[in-house]
């Protein structure tokens, strides 16, 4: 059931017009509190977002405190907000990421932690960016330490170049499957690439980049 609000009223949207009235929904928003609302169309009560994220450890490379640290802000980053509409299910979603024959399996359980669905997506498009992005995460840790702030800044504007493809990337290969805001696919990659691609030049290139042990 959609709600019906005035005009003036903060955190709603119009939906359309009737015969005498506008339709307005309530806009969900996980940090004023809300209450999540029926779908105005399918009537599905959901709440497109993820609650707890964990990595599979036995995919996962023995890393220095430089990507731990990158690890520990991109899931405080993804919790804190997110949206993550996943096709046929409702959320509130707990997620596993995972590496298995070279693709990324995201296992998906509900709020109480019954399973629903794994969703499988091949990694063979994020070589690149993924090598990419630990070679220059590997520069900026560097400059940081040396102090250079020219250095940090361009190294910076580099990394977020390759970090806000590869978002893009992550979007249009999940369209099929997962809606997710551009936020979520940037923290997303993060964790992608925090994982230890078992197969191929990759995880050659995490180690010679210091993020193997």
């Amino acid at each position: 059931m959609a709600a019906f609000k005035p005009r003036d009223s903060p955190g709603s949207t119009l939906l359309g017009t009737g015969p005498g009235a506008e339709l307005w929904m309530v806009v969900w928003n996980p940090r004023r509190g809300d209450k999540p609302m029926l779908h105005p169309l399918t009537g599905r009560m959901g709440e497109p977002r993820i609650i707890a994220i964990d990595l599979d450890e036995r995919s996962i490379l023995r890393r220095n405190a430089d990507i731990e640290q990158e690890r520990r802000v991109a899931i405080f980053d993804l919790l804190e907000g997110n949206h993550f509409d996943v096709t046929g299910q409702d959320g509130p979603f707990r997620v596993t990421m995972r590496v298995e024959d070279n693709r990324l399996a995201i296992d998906l359980k509900d709020a109480a932690g019954a399973e629903l669905d794994t969703i499988r997506l091949g990694l063979a498009r994020f070589r690149r960016p993924i090598r990419d992005y630990f070679h220059i995460c590997d520069s900026y840790f560097k400059a940081v330490r040396s102090g250079d702030p020219k250095g940090i800044e361009t190294i910076d504007m580099a990394r977020r170049g390759i970090h806000n493809e590869a978002a893009e990337l992550l979007q249009e290969c999940l369209a099929d499957r997962v809606t997710l805001d551009f936020d979520t696919a940037r923290r997303l990659f993060t964790l992608i690439c925090v994982l230890h691609i078992k197969a191929g030049p990759i995880a050659a290139d995490q180690a010679s980049a210091g993020v193997g042990g």
